[in-house]
């Protein structure tokens, strides 16, 4: 187990900025509360209860997981500081997200094989 001296070497001797340690702290405040474990839903048990159902009908056979695509990445960038003065009431204009890319499509499965290499013709002497 290393000492956590390392982990915070790196950290200067600097004071934060009092208007980001207000904002931290009212965050903080704003979003603590007790933990209510019945709020939050377990997709990964709801998953492997669905495989299990699965499997136990197939009776032996193989059986193929669902495999579903993963989200597209940068679809929803926004300006992170003024989302955060915003969810304490600080106003200001909501941040707008920025412009979605299209998703590319990818290449049929018979694209992607190699063409089939024929042997060279000889030559006649």
């Amino acid at each position: 187990m290393q000492k956590a001296h390392g982990f915070f070497a790196e950290i200067g001797e600097d004071k934060p900025q009092a208007e980001l340690l207000q904002l931290a702290t009212s965050l903080i405040e704003q979003k603590s509360g007790s933990f209510e474990p019945g709020k939050f839903h377990d997709r990964y048990e709801d998953a492997l209860k669905r495989l299990i159902e699965k499997k136990t009908k197939a009776k032996g056979k193989l059986v193929l997981e669902d495999v579903q695509a993963p989200a597209p990445r940068g679809g929803n960038v926004i300006d992170l500081m003024a989302a955060l003065k915003n969810s304490l009431g600080g106003g200001g204009a909501p941040p707008e997200p920025a412009e979605a890319k299209p998703a590319r499509k990818r290449p049929a499965a018979s694209a992607m094989k190699p063409a089939a290499k024929t042997p060279a013709k000889r030559k006649r002497a």
